[in-house]
Order: structure tokens, then C-alpha cells, then sequence
């Protein structure tokens, strides 16, 4: 399927969905056909590149251990790669609990790591080139991934031990995006094709943040 589109509609991506294995069950994920499926699905195993454009834009994976897909795919995305997204769950995903992913709790502190990941990203590519759209797209995958950080990791770590991530994470947001509030693609019905799960995540934060309540919701996540 995926060579099938890329010969009949050539694109620099093709991106089908997987099929996610736990010791429990299975679920299949499918992706919408717009640029989230690019940037905040970040996966590349569920992908094909065009190898023309990966050699074109000197693209390949670094020696990160954690977080390297994410990387790659806001390097594929700065470089405007074109993107075709088939209704094909063309990557079966056995999910390995003992992985660096699949361990990862709040003591190897994911939100830093995902911090400096964006620095390096972003020391490296000049976004100011880029259209005010796509820049509002990378700062939606910056905070989402924070927000991920915040919550799916370190559920279960502490108040204390949340205060001060929360507090490390708002100074970095800040310091990388200080107009995030404004950013036109944050809310929990929007953007069109990102999946619930994000929306909640990051429209909520935006939204509680701007009544002052988003401290006390990660705080509530860090007892549970």
C-alpha cells in the first residue's frame, strides 16, 4: 500500500497508520489526512520517506536515545515535505513495557529532555524563516510534547516533586514561545484533524492557564 501510493501519488511522505500491541489488547490508530499526522504523530516506523528528499535535505537520525522521531519529524516538516496519508494500518506495534519509552517514569524527567530537544532544534533551524502558520505549528508540538511530559510520565510523582517540573517547564515555555496564549491553533475543538487526546491536553492547558488553575491540575496529576 504505501509503495502502491507513493508511485501513483508521489509525495515526500506517505503516512499510514499501526496497530498497537500492549499485553492486554490491541487497537488500531489511524491517522486524518492533515499535517498533525506529520509533526505531533511523530512515529516513523508507521512512514515511508522518499529517499530523493532525505538526501536532498541531508535528513537522518541523530544518536538520541529518547525523543528521536519527534526530531526528525520537525526537521522533515521545516523542510516542507509534501505528505499523503492512506487508510492503512501498515505497522503492527508490539508495545515493550521494559523500552526506553515504555520505563520512562518522572524520575528520568522527560520534560527536560524533551526541553532540550527543542532547544537543539530549534538552534539549529531558523523558524523566523518560516510562514506564521508553521511557526504556531511547531509551538503546538513543543507545548503538546511538554504537556505529554507533565502528565503521561509523571503522574503519580509528588507535589512537590511536580512543583518544581511545572515550574521548570512554564520558565521554558516562556523563554522558547512567550506569546503561546495567542498561538491560533490552541483549543480543545481545534485544530481540525489533531486527535482528542492532544486537543484536551493542550486546549486545556491553555484555557486553565489563563484563569490560573493549571498548577492545580498538574498537581492533581502528580497524587494519582
Amino acid at each position: 500500500s504505501y509503495y502502491r501510493e507513493m508511485k501513483n501519488n508521489p509525495a515526500d511522505i506517505i503516512v499510514g497508520g499501526y496497530i498497537r500491541k500492549t499485553h492486554k489488547k490491541e487497537k488500531t490508530h489511524m491517522m486524518s489526512q492533515t499535517v498533525w499526522s506529520t509533526v505531533t504523530y511523530a512515529i516513523a516506523c508507521a512512514k515511508m520517506f522518499k529517499i530523493s528528499f532525505l538526501k536532498k535535505n541531508n535528513l537522518k537520525f541523530t544518536d538520541l536515545k529518547c525523543g528521536e522521531d519527534i526530531l526528525f519529524s520537525l526537521e522533515v516538516f521545516y523542510c516542507n515535505a509534501s505528505f499523503r496519508v492512506i487508510d492503512y494500518a501498515g505497522y503492527y506495534y508490539a508495545y515493550n513495557q521494559d523500552s526506553i519509552t515504555g520505563s520512562m517514569d518522572y524520575k528520568k524527567n522527560h520534560e527536560q529532555i524533551m526541553a532540550n530537544l527543542f532547544t537543539y532544534f530549534l538552534s539549529t533551524h531558523d523558524i523566523s524563516l518560516l510562514s506564521r502558520q508553521k511557526r504556531e505549528i511547531i509551538e503546538y508540538v513543543y507545548i503538546a510534547n511538554m504537556i505529554n511530559a507533565l502528565v503521561v510520565f509523571n503522574h503519580g510523582c509528588g507535589i512537590k516533586i511536580m512543583k518544581q517540573k511545572y515550574e521548570f517547564v512554564i520558565k521554558d515555555i516562556k523563554e522558547k514561545f512567550p506569546n503561546y496564549k495567542r498561538n491560533s491553533f490552541m483549543g480543545i475543538v481545534k485544530p481540525k484533524g489533531q486527535t482528542l487526546k492532544i486537543r484536551l491536553g493542550v486546549g486545556g492547558f491553555v484555557l486553565l492557564s489563563k484563569v490560573h488553575f493549571d498548577r492545580l491540575f498538574f498537581y492533581l496529576c502528580s497524587i494519582f
